[in-house]
């Protein structure tokens, strides 16, 4: 487990000030199979016939900017695979996807008093109603940006355009982690240092290497 008292980082030579962080695949597990099996189970349907359903691109697109409403979001699924179901019976689906990654989060405990963190996330708004009222460590961040409420998705430049402002820092001064390498690659472009995340370890051996505690606050 990461430790939660003080990192038992080095010091090393580095300008990072601000976290950019992702949220779903570093600080919550994301399983979206769950959805697919629950609904399928329920009203007898193929788990590739939701999968299709839930994931057309265009409908994603749409609800993850904040275009269309939860509720016609569940109404084009519904009418897609041709079986009524309740509202509440999708979103109990819809929502029972996450986990913990309870070592990134005592991490981000940790920096909380060195950084300024912001998080910038694509995601709809079911989801992030129920992360907020369900993960108090969101709290922890100083600018929480997501993709419902600004229109735009990661890896589009005004994403990280807005991060930037409310870094209030040089791109150079902020690092971005994201566990998608088009939204890294994304955010190296606007001058911002990046890193893949796709486990805890080498997200940690990163940060021990390019962060210099003795140039904070």
């Amino acid at each position: 487990m990461y430790p939660e008292s003080v990192p038992p980082f080095p010091l090393h030579e580095s300008p990072i000030r601000v976290g950019v962080f992702d949220l779903g695949g570093v600080f919550i597990h994301v399983e979206m199979d769950k959805v697919f099996a629950s609904l399928a189970k329920k009203f007898s349907l193929s788990e590739e016939a939701m999968r299709e359903s839930v994931l057309d691109p265009v409908l994603l697109d749409l609800y993850q900017r904040g275009k269309i409403s939860s509720k016609a979001f569940y109404r084009q699924i519904r009418d897609k695979l041709g079986h009524s179901f309740s509202f509440m019976s999708f979103y109990r689906a819809w929502v029972n996807i996450f986990t913990p990654n309870t070592e990134m989060i005592a991490f981000l405990h940790t920096i909380r008093p060195h950084f300024k963190l912001i998080l910038l996330s694509n995601t709809n708004v079911l989801h992030i109603q129920f992360l907020e009222r369900h993960y108090s460590f969101l709290q922890l961040f100083d600018h929480r940006i997501y993709s419902c409420d600004t229109g735009f998705l990661k890896p589009e430049p005004p994403m990280y355009q807005m991060a930037i402002e409310k870094a209030n820092a040089s791109p150079k001064e902020c690092v971005f982690v994201d566990d998608t390498m088009a939204n890294v690659e994304g955010a190296q472009r606007f001058g911002m240092q990046g890193f893949h995340f796709t486990d805890n370890t080498s997200f940690f051996q990163f940060w021990k290497e390019r962060v210099d505690y003795s140039r904070l606050k």
